[in-house]
């Protein structure tokens, strides 16, 4: 393995706001499953209906503190954010600081702990010899230390054609302390997979399978490791990700022995291919039992990648904080220079102790119209908040030290153009939600709060955010009225005037739940017509017919097709055209994956080429819940108009006349079931005769 200087902020790519807040998720999502996990660690796994919260760790870490692997992380994260290459030098630093950190930290792996405890000096190659002594000693050293704190790493390498640099960083960093094979091909996928959907906002593990055995000199596990490892390079990880990425598939099913790499790559990657945002991949990595805290930090670094930072509800982010005395806004900050090679912005930002606001239009502090105990105003009046102000929430860039001291600065990354928010509606309502939380005292503060917010000039942003806590303020009230919440806001600032297209995003908030604070979480779409909810009734009835047969069946669309199957008893999985599968002058818009995912659809695999929604209790609720997520994707991903997915279906056009809804749901040719087995033998399936 080379020995020499891996680069890597020389030639940072320029980043869009999208990809900036991705690369920011990749830090404060894995900080936020640390922290959640750290109360559970160790434990059983949880069922579907416990919402596990932020408490005391098992090893004594506070409420929102993260642990051992967050705090693995930050040498890593800070080198990068300095513009350091990876050079002997750099990983020499890490081991330094590795070793500082484990003289007080409240918990250190026992790998790790040997490792340090062997060190001649922090050299890199004296880290190595004592990762490789602790393998020889005992066998294997394959434990997940390595991949719980690989995810800063990807961020030194986000330019075009850096996946060989990456890999060759990520497997060194590795085996600084975890010496065997797996741990290398375990941080080579990972950091693969997150740098892609940095990049690219795309789900794909499957993307770094090319490199597997590219870096390091690890020692095999098909010999050494009691546990199940058989060797197989790049084809058995293909299939352990399948494992992963099969229906249903949870992280409860890789709890055994997840301390191992192996074990804890499945779990994590099960937690963010069943997961529907950010929030439920951590719920439901630690809802997976044993090594939580590190199986969601492994999980929320891949999470936040593809989801972003603006999807860690705020009310989290409020509580993170831990070695070396970081909150998240540190993380922020640390992520954007890592990603941006050490180099801040025009104005300075994130490292700026006040981002320039003299050409910005000022307004003064003004009190809420609904809330006197919030404020509204623009950055310049930072300098002259009321003394009763103990919040800030800038809906802005700040500088270091532009909120004043003693006062808790809430950071929200919402920017004022269109198509540059990664999860608009999400941010609205979380800031919104923020600034309720602070009123009423909760994450943990002592006591209710006044908060100012503010944006630049207090004239869109703000004037946004305002008119949607409003609204929450009349609807609390039993009085209803957005468009009133808008006019009280504009008789406030002299300068409101907000953007179309966050105007029309607060009335989209206003009529639905984009944080799915229903409890629900199997994906997000917008409420149903009259006409495609006769669609997704006829869905849901013909899911229904097959439950339980161990049939499937097929509808043409023409450039795409849906089906579905009966599988395991009562199982039923429902399946939608992936883009190899269409012809080639009908592909799916830019955005396309994402959306899919939010709708509660998983990632093509292997095994599962389509994208796909598995219901494993196949209950009505969840059977309609699917045909509505399917009908919702037809309509706007496939841009199928009702019209067409109604005769693929043989049922009237959904401009006839409906006498009544069982009539129009049996109208029509109904899907007649036929068995017919695929070649792989994967699953049943049927056809419509057309």
């Amino acid at each position: 393995m080379s020995q020499g200087v891996v680069g890597t902020g020389a030639a940072a790519m320029s980043l869009t706001p999208m990809q900036l807040d991705r690369a920011i998720g990749t830090v404060v999502a894995s900080a936020a499953g640390d922290a959640l996990g750290s109360a559970y660690e160790f434990g059983p796994g949880l069922r579907d209906d416990q919402l596990p919260e932020f408490g005391v760790g098992v090893f004594g870490h506070g409420r929102g503190e993260w642990t051992d692997d967050t705090a693995m992380a930050m040498p890593i994260l800070e080198s990068l954010a300095c513009g350091d290459s990876l050079d002997p030098q750099t990983l020499a630093s890490i081991v330094s600081r590795w070793v500082d950190w484990s003289t007080t930290a409240k918990d250190v792996g026992a790998q790790t702990r040997s490792v340090l405890g062997r060190l001649g000096d922090c050299s890199e190659e004296s880290a190595r010899r004592a990762a490789r002594e602790v393998h020889g000693r005992s066998g294997r050293s394959a434990g997940n230390g390595s991949l719980m704190r690989t995810g800063p790493v990807a961020l030194g390498f986000l330019e075009d054609g850096r996946e060989p640099d990456l890999v060759e960083a990520a497997g060194r960093i590795a085996q600084l302390t975890h010496f065997e094979q797996d741990n290398v091909d375990a941080v080579v996928l990972w950091s693969l997979a997150v740098r892609h959907a940095i990049r690219t906002g795309e789900f794909d593990p499957t993307v770094g399978l090319e490199w597997v055995g590219a870096s390091a000199e690890g020692v095999s596990t098909s010999s050494t490791s009691s546990e199940d490892s058989t060797g197989g390079g790049a084809e058995r990880w293909a299939d352990l990700i399948d494992e992963a990425l099969a229906p249903g598939a949870h992280p409860r099913d890789f709890q055994a022995h997840n301390g191992w790499v192996v074990k804890a790559f499945q779990g994590a990657l099960a937690a963010v291919a069943g997961a529907s945002d950010v929030r439920d991949a951590l719920i439901r990595a630690v809802r997976g039992g044993g090594d939580t805290d590190t199986v969601a930090a492994i999980a929320g670094s891949l999470a936040g990648a593809v989801w972003g930072a603006t999807q860690v509800p705020l009310g989290w982010q409020r509580l993170l904080h831990g070695w070396p005395g970081h909150t998240a806004n540190d993380l922020t900050g640390l992520a954007v220079l890592a990603a941006r090679g050490g180099r801040p912005d025009s104005v300075g930002w994130p490292v700026v102790d006040a981002v320039p606001s003299s050409g910005f239009l000022h307004t003064a502090p003004v009190r809420h119209p609904h809330d006197p105990g919030v404020w509204l105003g623009s950055q310049s009046a930072l300098g002259e908040l009321p003394p009763s102000v103990g919040a800030v929430v800038s809906l802005c860039r700040v500088g270091a030290a532009e909120v004043p001291e003693g006062v808790e600065s809430v950071r929200v990354w919402l920017i004022d153009q269109p198509g540059r928010n990664a999860n608009l509606e999400w941010t609205l309502a979380d800031a919104a939600d923020v600034i309720a939380e602070l009123r009423a005292g909760g994450s943990g503060q002592a006591r209710p709060t006044e908060v100012f917010v503010h944006c630049a000039e207090a004239r869109s942003r703000t004037a946004a955010v305002a008119a949607l806590y409003g609204f929450y303020r009349l609807n609390q009230r039993g009085r209803v009225g957005l468009e009133r919440a808008w006019r009280d806001v504009e008789g406030v600032l002299p300068h409101f005037a907000p953007a179309p297209f966050l105007a029309d995003a607060v009335r989209r908030v206003a009529a639905s739940d984009p944080k799915g604070r229903t409890g629900k979480t199997g994906g997000n779409h917008e409420p149903l017509d009259a006409a495609a909810e006769r669609i997704a009734a006829r869905i849901a009835s013909d899911l229904g017919r097959l439950r339980g047969t161990g049939l499937a069946y097929t509808v043409d669309l023409g450039h795409a097709f849906f089906q579905a199957a009966s599988y395991d008893g009562d199982q039923v999985l429902i399946e939608i055209s992936a883009e190899r599968f269409m012809p080639a002058d009908r592909p799916l818009a830019p955005g396309s994956h994402k959306r899919l995912m939010q709708l509660g659809f998983s990632r093509p695999t292997t095994r599962w080429p389509n994208w796909w929604i598995a219901m494993e209790h196949s209950s009505d609720d969840e059977l309609l819940h699917a045909a509505r997520a399917t009908t919702t994707a037809l309509l706007t991903v496939y841009e199928m108009s009702a019209t067409e997915v109604a005769e693929a279906l043989g049922m009237p056009a959904p401009d006839r006349e409906q006498p009544t809804e069982e009539a129009g749901r049996d109208a029509g040719v109904r899907v007649q079931l036929r068995a017919e087995e695929r070649p792989d033998g994967s699953w049943l399936h049927l056809c419509v005769p057309r």
